[in-house]
């Protein structure tokens, strides 16, 4: 895997304000994904008490991807929900919204969604391997029938004891060997999409530098199940928020100057979107505006969130937002 840009940094949306929130515990857990990392050279200030300096923001809607299913976990959570969910653990971490857009540290945008793994209910990797396993056996099952020593047409392939096919058994195996060539080409497209799908994926979920970690001899030397699981995420569902932290002075300007970044992850199989978005953020919180180094994948109990009244503080307008 190759790392490639990937997010497209959408303008839209509002400035919002939070709102209080109950915030309560579960017995449920389960194993989150956040990656973080500063750009342009950002670092934050801190306090003589080294505490960060408080910073205000301003929000933006980003880009929204469903996935390939209807779940209405997600549907109903809408841009205003994602950002209700947010706002205590920024303040968390000293990030206030702003009374004003003009005077705003940073503009946060936020892209959330459901990942699109590579095949998802398609069948186009399962149905090209399916069809060279069939192809081969046909193949093997002509020699087996006719004896034949060599299996290649312009060889001859006589049989064992010596005297040659006929025109019928040499024309079955031209076709079967006809019938595998199509069947590796369409394995090989599927084994494409799939490693295109999965690169997507791993930059957008953070992952494509633990990948690249693992992916090397000690794989195949008692190491290997960390590696497999990294894919086994890419390779699933995943519920998503990706937060980007612009320069909000530097967007004014008509500059588009990416602060930090933090992408966070959970399966979705078996979850809801709604329920554990609080527990992706309690997870995410104390990187926001920080490095995580590497992919930090770790268990989180559950909690749950009761959204409280929106509250707007004014509209962003277009022009103002990073565009690629």
């Amino acid at each position: 895997m190759k790392s490639v840009t990937l997010l497209k940094w959408a303008a839209i949306g509002g400035c919002l304000a939070w709102c209080s929130n109950a915030v309560c515990a579960t017995q449920d857990s389960v194993v989150t994904a956040v990656f973080a990392k500063t750009h342009n050279g950002y670092s934050r200030a801190t306090e003589a008490d080294g505490s960060p300096v408080r910073q205000t923001y301003a929000v933006a809607k980003g880009t929204y991807d469903p996935g390939l299913r209807g779940d209405p976990s997600i549907e109903r959570v809408k841009f205003s929900g994602v950002v209700r969910a947010l706002a205590p653990y920024l303040a968390g971490q000293n990030f206030y919204p702003a009374r004003e857009r003009e005077a705003a540290d940073l503009l946060l945008v936020l892209h959330w969604g459901t990942t699109k793994p590579f095949d998802l209910g398609a069948g186009m990797y399962s149905d090209a391997f399916r069809e060279m396993t069939d192809a081969m056996s046909s193949l093997t099952h002509l020699g087996r029938r006719g004896s034949v020593d060599h299996l290649s047409p312009a060889t001859g392939g006589d049989h064992a004891d010596g005297t040659p096919r006929t025109l019928g058994e040499v024309s079955d195996q031209v076709q079967a060997e006809s019938e595998l060539g199509d069947a590796l080409i369409r394995l090989e497209l599927a084994n494409r999409a799939r490693d295109q799908a999965n690169e997507f994926n791993a930059n957008l979920l953070g992952y494509m530098h633990e990948i690249n970690r693992r992916n090397n001899g000690t794989r195949f030397a008692g190491a290997g199940a960390a590696y497999d699981e990294l894919i086994e995420d890419i390779e699933n569902e995943r519920y998503y928020v990706v937060l980007g932290a612009y320069d909000m002075q530097a967007v004014l300007k008509g500059e588009q100057r990416l602060l930090w970044s933090t992408r966070v992850s959970i399966r979705a199989q078996g979850n809801r979107f709604d329920e554990w978005l609080p527990t992706m953020f309690a997870n995410a919180s104390s990187y926001f505006g920080e490095e995580s180094g590497r992919l930090v994948r770790r268990y989180q109990r559950a909690t749950k969130v009761e959204l409280g009244e929106l509250k707007s503080l004014g509209i962003v307008e277009d022009g103002a937002m990073p565009e690629n």
